[in-house]
């Protein structure tokens, strides 16, 4: 190597330019396995660990999700249908042609960690790295889950709101810790995933959004303003005795990929508000609601 290249990359700034330069995955595993001072500088950088969406940005930043997070579980992350994941696709558009097709569930058997039994292994490893990145940069205001249930007696919902700045973080950094991929997956993997839907960024189909019950209506407008992220689900209650579905192939998979530890780092609490909505529509909902730790 010549003297003024080792001269460079001997210099922790310029070294710091240069690694900003690659791409995450490169950046993630083999630049830090090419020596301990590569590796020091990686880990120890604010700004590369922000690459790696390790340490949150500032919240005046461009959206951003994930792009490593959504190759790896592309059915739980905003796609483009005609072309590939990369930095600069992870945005969000005008067009809205980053959002997935309306009413489309999040498949687990399309996944990696599905796929190929043989790395199940690494992806539930207790120190998995991607369980610790952040799926948005900045880190998202809320992620929210709704359920939805309807049945002869009329319609129902649930709701919470996990908000990112509840988490734990670095005190010294003015940005809250934000949602973080562990949360996110196991969040998912423990509701009925043949119906569930994810929504990113707003964008809830006219058809989700625009309910026939008014509470669900005026509930969901009122998520969307606080959330960057809808984990919704739909179940309908059915009188019926005697009569048990086979299992579903993704609830099957379900099963198998579940993470074994709860590392979320915190006792969350969350704040589940019910409302059970008559027929008709008429009359006052009945409300409660409820605070568990």
């Amino acid at each position: 190597m010549e003297t003024s290249e080792r001269t460079a990359l001997s210099s922790p700034e310029i070294l710091e330019a240069i690694l900003l330069e690659l791409d995450m995955r490169t950046l993630l595993t083999s630049a830090q396995l090419t020596c301990k001072g590569w590796r020091a500088l990686i880990i120890h950088s604010p700004s590369l660990q922000q690459a790696l969406f390790f340490r949150p940005v500032k919240q005046d930043a461009e959206k951003r999700y994930n792009p490593l997070l959504a190759e790896t579980f592309p059915s739980f992350f905003p796609t483009r249908h005609a072309t590939h994941h990369n930095a600069d696709s992870a945005t969000p558009t005008s067009s809205h042609s980053s959002i997935r097709v309306p009413g489309e569930a999040p498949s687990l058997l399309r996944l990696e960690i599905s796929k190929n039994p043989e790395k199940r292994g690494a992806y539930l490893h207790v120190n998995a790295s991607w369980r610790r990145m952040l799926i948005q940069q900045p880190p998202v205001r809320g992620l929210a889950h709704i359920s939805v249930t309807s049945g002869q007696i009329g319609y129902g919902y649930s709701r919470y709101i996990l908000h990112g700045k509840d988490l734990p973080g670095d005190e010294a950094d003015a940005n809250y810790a934000g949602i973080r991929m562990n949360i996110f997956y196991d969040l998912i993997l423990k509701q009925p995933i043949s119906e569930s839907r994810i929504y990113w960024w707003g964008n809830v189909p006219p058809n989700v959004m625009d309910h026939r019950a008014d509470g669900i209506r005026d509930m969901f407008k009122n998520t969307v303003a606080k959330s960057d992220v809808i984990l919704y689900t739909t179940s309908v209650f059915q009188c019926v005795q005697g009569i048990q579905r086979p299992p579903h192939p993704e609830e099957e998979m379900m099963r198998q990929i579940a993470f074994p530890v709860r590392d979320w780092g915190a006792k969350l609490s969350f704040h589940n508000a019910t409302k059970l909505l008559p027929p008709d529509l008429e009359g006052h909902a009945r409300y409660t609601e409820l605070r568990r730790r």
